[in-house]
This record gives structure tokens, C-alpha cells and sequence, in this order.
């Protein structure tokens, strides 16, 4: 006799498990702690076989038969019921949203700078992943995306905010070329980002101040590791976390050259920084006490009885607060100084784009080294000229010219 719902309802536990059957090889198995569970039996290619179905009451007697008929018409078309349910359990597997993530970090990561891949790690771990990790990819709406993000807006992170949207959207992105899954539920999430407070830029000094407080740096009286590593952020506007990382193998001294790899720049571009004669004499005393080593800037006691790896992140920073600069410069202010200084004092924006290594210059972001054929895109005998130009003028303005000389014939060639 087919089951019903009020005979259903009324079968007992026993101190066994114990099926009674419906119709078409579905049965109901009652186990002795009473719950009741959907199964089919059914033949394939000569072997009785027992398909799982559900539980009851939460999959009902119509539902299992509906599913026992799907499973008969897989048999018919030739097919393992009990094999496909197996393909779609890895199939779902795959598309568990956290699996999907980590496999797009992983791929992704070898491109990037290691900082970006561990800012992309840390914020998968800590605000995305908690929210949206165990959910399958066609469960996820955009009012889940939106989830993740409203949090991270509420504790003013706004730029991680923008980094998780952006990588919300390229993780779906990945997933849909993967064939994953049809729908980017974070396409639109810039339509509801809150608005960022106006964004402060790195303290820096203007022309005016510059005279105290390069005269300031000359008579700094902490490692010559720092003070060094300080000069050569001025002296050449690069980013502190390049010169941090900076190795004896990169730089020429000879041709006052250094060649920073792609890999440590921040526009992932291989960048040629032409030395003026101060900053190539510097090195060049830096390198009889650290020489030895790989990093140009090691760490405390890097040159001792044991190596560290490299000054800390705040080294730079440090140095000018205990100058009485705290609040007033940076070492990444010194590149807006420098911009600022080199603009108003009429050099031609594409050399101090090139210098500044800004994305808007004509270098070839494809290229595996800047030598060779890329000199005359990127500048280098105009850069040479003007940064050796600034390192005079600084030198210039240390000792207190009222009014320094400038080289307007260089500049106009420039």
C-alpha cells in the first residue's frame, strides 16, 4: 500500500532500524531514536542499489517522490543515480565561496607585490571569509556582499572597504570565467560604498621649511644606516618600503645607477633611479659597514654578530620625529616635496612622473628591464640631469642660499 502522511506520522521507533516501502522502490527507514529517513532502491546494470533521498518530515512524502522519480529516469537514460548524487556534492564542494577565494589568491598572488598579497590575505581572513565562507556561490545575493562591507565602513576602514569590494567583485569575476557560477552578486557595491573623509596626505615640507630641516638631517646623530637610508628617500623620491628593501645587487655605483625589479615597486614595473653624486658617495661609505650583506639597510644588529633583515617601516619616520619633524614629514612626504619643489621650479611633468615612477608615464609596464631600448622612454639623461640639479639645490638651500642658482638651460631641455 502507498504511504501517507498520517501513516507516516504514526510509525513508532523499534529497538532496530526497519523500512516500509511506498510505491516504485522508495522506502522509509525508522531508526530506533525515531527519526525517519528517505531512500530508493533500484537497479543498475544488474546491482540492486540504495539511494539516500532525505530526511522526514523536513523532505515530504510528495518531495521524495519527485526525487525518486528523478533518480528512475536518470536509471532509464543509463545513468547512476547514486554516482551523480556523489558528482554534485564535489561539484558543490568546489563552489563553497571560501574554496573559490583561496583559489583566486592563489593564482593572483605571484602577480602581486607581497604587501598586497597579504593585505588581500588578511582582509579574506578577518572580514570577508567570517561573513560569506561556508555559503555556496549561487547562495550569495548582493545583500550578503553588502554584509561584508557595511562593518568595515562602520569602523571607518574605508580604504579596506574599497580593496574588499574590488576584490569581492574580481573573486566573482574569477568564479564566472571558472564556469563556477553565472552571477557577480558584488558588481554593484559601489553604488552603496559610504563616503570616505577627505584623505590626508603625508605630512611634507614646503620650500620655505626645507633649509632647517635638511640642515636638521646633516647633523643627525643615530646610525648611519638610517641616515643614510633617510638621504636616499630624499634625495631620489623614493617610496620608504623601496629603499627599506633595497640590495647591494640593484645599484651601479659606477654608471650611479640602481635598478629596482618589478617585483618591489608598487606599479609591479621594473624602475632605473639615476644617483646624483651625493647620494652615490653616501653608498659608497654605507657599503665598507654593510657591504657584506644583501640588504643595503639591514636591521639592528645587521652587521654584528647576527644579521637582521632590514630597518623597520617606521625607521625613516622615527629619525625626522626625534629632529623635532613628528607630524611635519615623512619619508613619503619627501616625494610631494619633491614633486612640489621640481614642478615650481619649472622641470617638465613627464620626468618627474617618470622619476616618481607614477603610472602615467610612458614606460613599458611589460618590459623585464629598463635598460637598453627603454632609456629614451623613461628619461634617463633628462632624469639624471634634473636629479642632480635637486640634490644641488638642497645643498644649496642647506647652507642658506637666499636665491640658488638654477638651471633653466638644463631645464628647458628637459
Amino acid at each position: 500500500m502507498p504511504l501517507t502522511d498520517l501513516t507516516i506520522k504514526k510509525l513508532s521507533p523499534k529497538d532496530k532500524p526497519y523500512r516500509v516501502s511506498d510505491e516504485k522502490g522508495l522506502v522509509l527507514q525508522v531508526h530506533p531514536n525515531g527519526s525517519k529517513y528517505w531512500q530508493v532502491r533500484y537497479r543498475f546494470r544488474g546491482k540492486e542499489k540504495l539511494l539516500s533521498l532525505g530526511v522526514y518530515p523536513e523532505l515530504s512524502l510528495a518531495g521524495a517522490r519527485a526525487k525518486r522519480d528523478d533518480a528512475r529516469k536518470l536509471v532509464a537514460e543509463g545513468s547512476d543515480p547514486c554516482a551523480a548524487k556523489k558528482q554534485r556534492k564535489q561539484t558543490s564542494q568546489s563552489t563553497v565561496f571560501s574554496a573559490v577565494a583561496d583559489a583566486w589568491h592563489k593564482f593572483n598572488a605571484p602577480k602581486w607585490a607581497n604587501s598586497t598579497a597579504d593585505k588581500c590575505r588578511a582582509c579574506l581572513d578577518n572580514d570577508i571569509l567570517p561573513v560569506l565562507g561556508e555559503k555556496l556561490l549561487e547562495e550569495i545575493s548582493a545583500a550578503d556582499t553588502a554584509a561584508v562591507i557595511e562593518p568595515i565602513e562602520r569602523r571607518g576602514s574605508h580604504n579596506i572597504a574599497k580593496k574588499a569590494r574590488q576584490w569581492l567583485r574580481r573573486i566573482f569575476s574569477y568564479a564566472i570565467a571558472k564556469g563556477l557560477t553565472e552571477k557577480n552578486p558584488a558588481s554593484d557595491l559601489n553604488e552603496i560604498a559610504a563616503k570616505a573623509p577627505q584623505r590626508k596626505h603625508h605630512p611634507y615640507l614646503v620650500e620655505a621649511d626645507l633649509p632647517e630641516f635638511l640642515r636638521a638631517v646633516q647633523t643627525y646623530r643615530g646610525r648611519v644606516i638610517t641616515a643614510t637610508a633617510a638621504w636616499l628617500v630624499i634625495l631620489t623620491a623614493n617610496r620608504p618600503g623601496v629603499v627599506r628593501f633595497a640590495e647591494w645587487c640593484e645599484f651601479n655605483l659606477d654608471e650611479a645607477e640602481w635598478e629596482i625589479p618589478a617585483d618591489k615597486m608598487k606599479m609591479r614595473r621594473p624602475h632605473l633611479v639615476p644617483l646624483p653624486r651625493q647620494a652615490v658617495a653616501m653608498l659608497k661609505e654605507l657599503h665598507k659597514l654593510t657591504g657584506s650583506y644583501a640588504y643595503v639597510f639591514p636591521g639592528q644588529g645587521g652587521y654584528g654578530e647576527r644579521q637582521g633583515e632590514t630597518i623597520s617601516e617606521c625607521t625613516i619616520n622615527q629619525a625626522f620625529a626625534r629632529l623635532g619633524y613628528k607630524g611635519r614629514m615623512t619619508g613619503h612626504g619627501s616625494r610631494h616635496t619633491a614633486s612640489t619643489l621640481l614642478h615650481e621650479h619649472g622641470w617638465d611633468s613627464k620626468l618627474i612622473d617618470a622619476q616618481l615612477s607614477h603610472k602615467n608615464n610612458s614606460q613599458d609596464e611589460g618590459a623585464p628591464s629598463v635598460r637598453g631600448e627603454y632609456n629614451h622612454a623613461i628619461y634617463i639623461p633628462q632624469r639624471r640631469e634634473m636629479m642632480q640639479w635637486y640634490a644641488d639645490y638642497l645643498d644649496q638651500l642647506a647652507a642658506g642660499d637666499a636665491i640658488p642658482r638654477v638651471a633653466r638651460e638644463a631645464k628647458r631641455r628637459g
